[in-house]
């Protein structure tokens, strides 16, 4: 504050206000990057959480899976039931978690890499968006949206797919558990696997992978979306906030109608990544002929009824961690994926 005489005498005050800057709390930076193009870091910490538990409480539906699509193979029989019951009467309770270590590497990073990129894309799909239509020219018809969420959702984990797809090989052999080959560590068995079979071998089955998850994923992310567009127009009408609840059950619905539609590929992608231990001249159409010469096309959803079971509860699991996580972390989740 300054005073000063004027002409006559008098004195005057003036305030000299210092410019000053507001310095961001870390919430509104977190909040400012997951809404902007960037990178965002809660998103690959949401998903690799989620990943974890769900892998880890979830193992046994995917080894009695596997044993079931693989003729011959180590307690399998023809219903998640019996199957179970063979594993744990012939090798212990404990071999319902055969290949837990594997599985959780490969979903842990699996789901945190694909919700780092898949946040990331849609971000910058969103912003392409705003750019095209800025100046009022007729927005995309809901149809095209769902395609394009398909599309984003689609990419996302086939890229992350083919990138983990050698761990995807040992943890597909260790469920399957057949013989001592099939008891190493993770580290020793990529060796292995490298040194007899190649490349080759550790990228078996990466056709049907990402036909099995490629679609699956965009299925997911798309019928999520719509689900949570529901609910939230429900939760408004009963004028309360979309609650994980709401969450939970878009999530578990979403993941059972993709897998449901995506099994034939997963009983391929099994068949191949385990017998091409005993054959390494396997190819994918013979062994898709096989199936359905043996079983028809009842052969195709094999393993169908635990896979489905896991996959609900595993996308119940990741979609309402993912978003809790996310958020306390200073992110948006979903929120900022809206079109």
């Amino acid at each position: 504050m300054v005073k000063r005489m004027n002409d006559g005498g008098a004195s005057t005050t003036t305030t000299n206000k210092s410019k000053s800057t507001k310095k961001d709390s870390p919430s509104e930076t977190n909040n400012k990057s997951s809404s902007g193009g960037g990178w965002n870091p809660s998103s690959f910490v949401g998903g690799a959480s989620a990943g974890l538990v769900a892998s880890a409480t979830l193992q046994p539906f995917e080894v009695i899976k596997t044993r079931m699509q693989v003729p011959g193979g180590q307690g399998g029989a023809n219903n998640i039931f019996s199957t179970a019951s063979r594993v744990v009467r012939t090798q212990g309770v404990l071999a319902l978690w055969s290949g837990v270590s594997a599985s959780c590497i490969r979903t842990t990073a699996g789901a945190g890499l694909y919700f780092f990129v898949l946040d990331k894309m849609q971000k910058e799909v969103k912003q392409w968006q705003k750019k095209k239509y800025a100046n009022g020219e007729k927005k995309q018809s809901e149809f095209e949206n769902s395609v394009q969420t398909f599309m984003v959702g689609a990419v996302s984990r086939a890229s992350i797919a083919t990138l983990l797809n050698p761990i995807s090989v040992v943890k597909t052999r260790l469920e399957y558990g057949g013989g001592p080959e099939y008891k190493r560590s993770v580290g020793r068995m990529l060796v292995d696997i490298t040194k007899k079979e190649g490349a080759k071998g550790l990228f078996s089955g990466i056709v049907p992978t990402i036909l099995r998850d490629a679609p699956f994923s965009g299925l997911n992310l798309l019928v999520f979306m719509k689900a949570r567009e529901f609910t939230a127009s429900l939760a408004e009408k009963q004028g309360r906030e979309v609650s994980s609840y709401d969450t939970l059950l878009c999530g578990a619905f979403a993941g059972g109608f993709a897998t449901f539609l995506t099994q034939p590929p997963d009983v391929l992608r099994t068949r191949l990544q385990i017998q091409r231990n005993l054959d390494r001249n396997i190819k994918p159409m013979v062994t898709f002929s096989s199936i359905l010469a043996e079983k028809g096309l009842r052969g195709l959803y094999v393993g169908a009824v635990p896979r489905i079971a896991r996959r609900t509860f595993q996308q119940a699991i990741t979609w309402s961690l993912f978003e809790f996580v996310s958020k306390q972390l200073g992110g948006t989740g979903s929120e900022n994926w809206k079109k």
